[in-house]
């Protein structure tokens, strides 16, 4: 009996770290922040590109991620460190050499 319930207890515990997504899986879709002229998009694509709108400005560039809560993003000629912090509803980044954390939820 106790090796049964062990069985069972050590296979949930492989199933629920198996179903927990890593934050590159997370970060890919469309999201929704900022206030006033600064409110815009972003869309991460599964292939590495992101596409940043404000108003009527738009921009394109790539991401990958070098560790779990870092990525670096790259647009206009420019590469960024960006410390990033997501769930499937909600996501922060915060550039390196700043201290603004700018926050977004996923667009329905």
């Amino acid at each position: 009996m106790r090796l049964l319930r062990f069985s069972l207890v050590a296979c949930l515990v492989l199933f629920v770290t198996a179903c927990g997504s890593k934050p590159a899986d997370l970060i890919v879709g469309k999201w929704e922040g900022g206030e006033g002229d600064k409110k815009g998009t972003m869309e991460f694509t599964k292939d590495g590109k992101v596409k940043v709108s404000m108003g009527p400005m738009s921009m394109e560039g790539t991401y990958k991620f070098v560790s779990d809560d870092t990525m670096e993003v790259t647009m206009m000629g420019q590469t960024a460190k960006v410390k990033v912090k997501v769930t499937k509803d909600e996501l922060e980044m915060t550039t390196e050499g700043k201290t603004d954390t700018e926050k977004f939820k996923r667009a329905k």
